[in-house]
């Protein structure tokens, strides 16, 4: 018996296809770094997250379209990033450290234009994600039977916590970085998770993103931005 389609099932696919596409580069760059086999990772949660009905329930209509105009943004500019660093080597010890920074610093200029056009989602976003970060809260989605991505990053997040010694706050650049930097330290203790486990998340629909997802940013000079981001 075919079990029904929530409203959700069709918005885990970008995150699905990211999944895949992430890997695609880390295989490609992994021995420079493991900036995309993070950014796998994330969106393994993601797609985990969004592919369960009850997250109609989880997720405001504003979080549900600031993670989908996010995930597109942050496509689009490790697309450029990935591209840059195929055709043009850069050669720095720090590379991971300042993937992370530009991509979070693009997610700050979304983040701010949020905040500028429609306060008051701006605050319904950051305060939902600070929930979602806060693994504490995390009873409720303990009784799902969570993708092993999404236990690795209760991890990152237990430990990213630990680290600061607060709550972490989404609406700080450098608390997402932390985030991104940690799930790169810890990838090397992670088990393998190949990309297709992320369609067994989802209990209602199996079939992967069906095209690639377009959307054009005003960057330029990536490369240069790798080479001389302070």
């Amino acid at each position: 018996m075919q079990r029904p389609t929530s409203l959700m099932t069709g918005l885990c696919d970008p995150f699905r296809h990211r999944v895949l596409l992430y890997r695609q580069w880390d295989r490609e760059l992994f021995h420079r770094t493991r900036f995309f086999a993070a950014a796998a990772v994330t969106n393994v949660v993601l797609a985990d997250l969004f592919s369960r009905a009850a997250a109609q329930i989880w997720l405001a209509p504003a979080t549900r379209a600031f993670l989908l105009d996010a995930g597109r943004v942050l496509e689009a500019l490790n697309t450029q990033m990935a591209d840059e660093l195929i055709a043009r080597p850069v050669a720095r010890d720090d590379l991971d450290v300042r993937l992370v920074a530009i991509e979070q610093s693009a997610l700050e200029r979304v983040l701010r234009t949020l905040q500028a056009t429609d306060a008051p989602a701006h605050a319904v976003v950051t305060a939902q994600l600070d929930r979602l970060l806060d693994t504490s809260r995390w009873c409720y989605l303990r009784l799902f039977d969570l993708h092993p991505g999404t236990c690795v990053y209760e991890r990152v997040l237990t430990r990213v916590r630990r680290e600061l010694r607060r709550p972490i706050r989404f609406a700080l650049q450098s608390d997402r970085e932390h985030i991104g930097r940690t799930v790169i330290a810890l990838l090397p203790t992670i088990a393998t998770l190949p990309a297709e486990q992320v369609f067994q998340a989802d209990r209602e629909r199996s079939h992967p993103y069906p095209g690639g997802m377009e959307d054009s940013i005003g960057h330029s000079g990536v490369s240069a931005d790798i080479a001389e981001f302070p």
